[in-house]
């Protein structure tokens, strides 16, 4: 999960001119859940390096024993999640419907001028931790409308 982190801070920074702190607390190795709420926290990153108008977006990641947790925060321009036009689908399929394809739960918070905060848990795999296997993908998701990809997101792991 760490090093995984550290590539999406490393590749939101370099995309999009900002500063992205990462903090992680605990590690594992990956499994298809985690690849896919590390898909979801990095649009979660790349929203917020894209709207927020903040320097710094953060990224926090705790890995417990059963559920691993991923914030993403800025202290930007925030907005009204009411108001996101239907037509825009990155916050309702690849930000809550992937988390939720994988036993996970997703609450964004934000309000104009308040800036935003993304919560993401998804369950840890509880076979002892071994990495699955059957997407070929990498992302440890099925593709959605808006789905991009992202670290890790390589065929032929």
């Amino acid at each position: 999960v760490g090093e995984a982190v550290a590539a999406i801070e490393l590749e939101v920074e370099a995309q999009h001119q900002l500063s992205v702190d990462a903090v992680v607390v605990g590690d594992c190795p990956l499994d298809d859940d985690l690849r896919a709420l590390l898909a979801a926290g990095r649009e979660a990153v790349v929203n917020s390096a894209k709207w927020s108008g903040a320097d710094v977006v953060s990224i926090f990641v705790e890995v417990e024993p059963a559920r691993v947790s991923l914030f993403v925060r800025d202290r930007g321009v925030g907005f009204d999640l009411d108001g996101v036009d239907g037509s825009r689908r990155g916050i309702a399929e690849s930000i809550r419907a992937r988390i939720a394809r994988h036993g996970g739960t997703s609450e964004i918070r934000s309000r104009p001028g308040e800036g935003t905060e993304v919560e993401l848990t998804v369950p840890r795999n509880q076979k002892g931790d071994r990495p699955q296997t059957g997407d070929r993908t990498g992302t440890g998701d099925r593709p959605g409308p808006g789905d991009r990809p992202g670290p890790g997101d390589r065929t032929g792991k």
